[in-house]
């Protein structure tokens, strides 16, 4: 266990109990520090000047940045030489970094090429170099805690949902002798219907076949709730459960 007892410019740790010298603190901010992110983002403005610089647009959340680029799938001039110059931005990011004792970290970097269904499968994914590394474009990535692949159809992220709170469920399906029902309801908005709302402006316009899987788990949680039969007719009890577990 390690914590941070900090002053103005002076931090201590405590290991297990046992409590170190002060020790001068010459760069970052103090642990848990509600301002940590606000400190952290503005520190790190400069890699937007340098993204402006070769014409990439971004935005950052704490410590984590994304880049974007607009490609002609069409045309390869302007499809290398765009990739060329996102190469050229990472080496004076990573060059304007290193004076201000922070690292690019190439394992947890991830490229990844949005395009229509059509486009994806004709689009010539090419790696791009980061120092010494290759990083292979990937068919989806986690953006805080939402799964974007390369159509933006959300696919990906509804199946890492379903079976996760289909587990929940049974869980609380199983600990439901045991709890008030205001204790059930608790429990599907804390583990259940939390992860159906997070992000869920990003599920406009998924297939029928996704809405079908959010909409079994919620006739589950209904059910669960309720103390209702797998066989009873889901609708009134959704209508009587809406705005209890939403």
């Amino acid at each position: 266990m390690v914590s941070v007892l900090s002053g103005t410019s002076l931090q201590k740790m405590s290991v297990h109990g046992i409590l170190f010298y002060f020790r001068s603190l010459l760069s970052g901010v103090p642990q848990g520090s509600v301002l940590d992110p606000l400190i952290f983002t503005k520190y790190t403005c400069p890699l937007g000047i340098i993204g402006q610089r070769y014409g990439v647009k971004y935005h950052t959340f704490a410590d984590d940045t994304q880049l974007y680029i607009s490609l002609d799938p069409d045309n390869e001039l302007n499809l290398s030489s765009s990739l060329k110059n996102l190469e050229r931005c990472f080496v004076d990011i990573r060059l304007w970094m290193k004076p201000n004792l922070l690292r690019l970290n190439d394992n947890k970097t991830n490229i990844i090429y949005l395009a229509s269904p059509r486009c994806v499968k004709s689009l010539k994914t090419s790696a791009l170099q980061m120092g010494a590394s290759s990083i292979i474009p990937n068919g989806s990535v986690k953006n805080l805690g939402v799964i974007v692949d390369q159509c933006i159809n959300m696919y990906e992220h509804v199946t890492s949902i379903y079976p996760t709170d289909y587990s929940h469920l049974k869980n609380i399906h199983c600990l439901k002798t045991f709890l008030t029902q205001e204790a059930l309801i608790t429990l599907v908005r804390a583990f259940v219907t939390s992860c159906i709302h997070y992000c869920n402006s990003l599920l406009y316009c998924i297939s029928d076949n996704d809405i079908n899987r959010f909409q079994r788990i919620q006739n589950s949680a209904a059910c669960i709730v309720t103390n209702t039969r797998k066989y009873d007719h889901i609708t009134p009890i959704l209508q009587k459960t809406a705005l209890a577990t939403c």
